[in-house]
C-alpha cells in the first residue's frame, strides 16, 4: 500500500504525436473500422486530467468511500447479478 505521503504522485500516459494519429485514421478509415483512438481523443486525455472533489467536500459535504469497501461491495454486487464466479476454494 502506498504512503499518504505518495498518494498525489501525478501518473502520465505517452500520447502519440497527432501526425502518427492522423495516418492511423486514415488507415481505419480505409478499412471501414472505427479507430482505437483518434486524434481528438488522445487530446482529450492529454487535457483537464486533474480533477478535485475539493469544492464537492466542501459545498456537498462529499466524502468519498474508502476503495477497498467500494471494490468489496462492486465484487459482491457483480457476484449477486451473475457477472462474476462464486469463489470456490
Amino acid at each position: 500500500m502506498r504512503s499518504p505521503a505518495k498518494a498525489r504522485e501525478n501518473l502520465f500516459a505517452p500520447v502519440v504525436c497527432p501526425a502518427h494519429c492522423a495516418s492511423l485514421e486514415q488507415y481505419y478509415r480505409l478499412r471501414r473500422q472505427p479507430p482505437l483512438y483518434t486524434s481528438y481523443s488522445l487530446y482529450t486525455l492529454e487535457t483537464n486530467a486533474s480533477f478535485s472533489h475539493a469544492s464537492a467536500s466542501l459545498e456537498l459535504k462529499y466524502h468519498p468511500r474508502p476503495l477497498r469497501q467500494t471494490l468489496t461491495e462492486t465484487v459482491a454486487w457483480l457476484r449477486s447479478q451473475g457477472r462474476l464466479p462464486a469463489v470456490t476454494c
